[in-house]
């Protein structure tokens, strides 16, 4: 076990341990698909959600939802950005994600639908959670560290 700045360990699938809680990590279909495309295992992203808790990112867009860096495979850390919809002690969930040299940013649009996306998020119990992870809407990011 190691501590830095209150984190004891991740210590379960996609699960931060920090003063007695866990956040959940959740990734869109979307997101999946394109992770699996550029390499990004459930390590690298459960290390981006210990990161935004520590308030390491780039951009906070409102209602919850974030961009974040994430290196692509031998590609460096400023090679793709992740929009994530983010609660403390609670959950996270990777809505999309793109690769720098493909885009400079989302759009107004995008920006609007993640953040209608996390107020959605945010509101839905854990049972509800399991149902959309049982009809494979949502996928749980699983790293136990």
């Amino acid at each position: 076990m190691t501590q830095n700045k209150g984190y004891v360990a991740i210590i379960a699938p996609g699960a931060i341990l920090k003063k007695g809680r866990s956040v959940r990590i959740f990734k869109t279909r979307l997101f999946a698909k394109w992770a699996r495309k550029e390499k990004l295992n459930d390590q690298l992203l459960s290390y981006a959600i210990n990161e935004i808790d520590q308030g390491i990112f780039e951009a906070e867009l409102g209602g919850e939802v974030y961009k974040k860096r994430i290196a692509l495979r031998g590609q460096g850390k400023r090679s793709a950005r992740s929009i994530i919809a983010f609660r403390s002690g609670d959950r996270a969930c990777f809505i999309f994600g793109y690769a720098k040299k493909d885009r400079a940013t989302i759009t107004q649009e995008e920006k609007r639908i993640a953040k209608a996306f996390a107020k959605e998020l945010f509101s839905y119990r854990d049972e509800q959670l399991d149902r959309l992870l049982k009809a494979g809407k949502l996928i749980e990011v699983n790293y136990d560290g």
